[in-house]
């Protein structure tokens, strides 16, 4: 089942559509629990708590399981519609966001065959996420979403670069994110801020064994390449 809703969308409609999939999701919920069929929600109810806003958590969440359930039968482009559907109701809700992005950037690019069709795709992902930046701009998650599909898919590493460290402004955030800064400055070539930034994350979580095991690692790698280049003074 393909539901196609757009943030353009009148909320008349969209609360409309949204009643018919949730009564097909419920049926199916109960079917799955071996009930009879039954109408939790009235329509009339529907409307007005969704127009007050009453129920789009409740309604994001049935959309989710469903987008879940394509996801899992790899039906990808079914996803689509939903998730738009489910950012459109929860938009301060990050996860949704991210993993919109995540099928857009990375799903579809390896479901289609034409290179075009992958950097269209690839596109589309990015530009999900900094939509959902748009609502959700006091959050780590989304920056290093960016950050990690310039880096790992687009391989656009001076993007990668300037969305980690967007992630980092943020006094809660992952370790890696961090370290990810100094892979991407290798990983393009810059041996020398590599090294930098390296001796930088040696003074970062000093306590951490982990961290600083990572980090010798690469200081050693970083120095033996400065070396054979002749770049290290």
């Amino acid at each position: 089942m393909t539901l196609k809703i757009t943030s353009k969308m009148p909320l008349g409609i969209t609360i409309i559509l949204l009643f018919f999939l949730l009564f097909f999701l419920q049926n199916q919920i109960f079917s799955l629990r071996g009930l009879p069929p039954k109408l939790v929600i009235k329509p009339g109810e529907f409307a007005i708590l969704v127009a007050l806003g009453g129920l789009r958590g409740v309604a994001a969440d049935l959309l989710y399981l469903k987008a879940d359930e394509f996801w899992q039968e790899e039906k990808w482009e079914e996803t689509l519609p939903l998730y738009r559907a489910i950012t459109i109701l929860q938009p301060h809700y990050v996860d949704y966001w991210s993993l919109a992005g995540f099928h857009l950037a990375w799903d579809m690019v390896f479901r289609v065959k034409k290179e075009e069709d992958k950097e269209k795709y690839s596109k589309l992902g990015i530009e999900y996420l900094k939509e959902g930046l748009s609502y959700n701009p006091d959050v780590y998650k989304l920056y290093f979403d960016l950050g990690f599909t310039y880096d790992h898919k687009l391989k656009n590493y001076d993007e990668a670069i300037k969305w980690y460290k967007k992630a980092t402004e943020f006094s809660e955030h992952p370790q890696y994110i961090d370290r990810a800064i100094a892979h991407n400055l290798r990983k393009k070539g810059d041996l020398r801020s590599a090294h930098q930034e390296w001796l930088k994350l040696k003074e970062l979580y000093p306590n951490d064994a982990y961290h600083q095991e990572i980090v010798d690692l690469n200081l050693k790698i970083v120095e033996e390449e400065l070396k054979k280049s002749g770049k290290k003074d």
